[in-house]
């Protein structure tokens, strides 16, 4: 029997920011970094906690390839 996707629910652990995606989903496209297990921080709270430095992008390989230029 095949699988169905599950709904969840993601959330900014700085802000408190909630998303709701599908399970197939990529938390990128809505915006969220995934910074653990069920750990995520929003784009907004990224940038000011410096997850978005280019280190952290080569090294945990968590962020878009665009958003190493900005």
């Amino acid at each position: 029997m095949p699988r169905s996707a599950v709904i969840k629910h993601i959330i900014c652990l700085r802000c408190r920011k909630i998303a709701e995606v599908m399970s197939t989903d990529d938390p990128r496209d809505f915006e969220f970094y995934k910074i653990g297990l069920n750990l995520y921080y929003c784009d907004k709270c990224a940038k000011e906690v410096g997850w978005w430095t280019a280190a952290g992008a080569v090294l945990l390989d968590e962020l878009p390839s665009n958003s190493l230029s900005e």
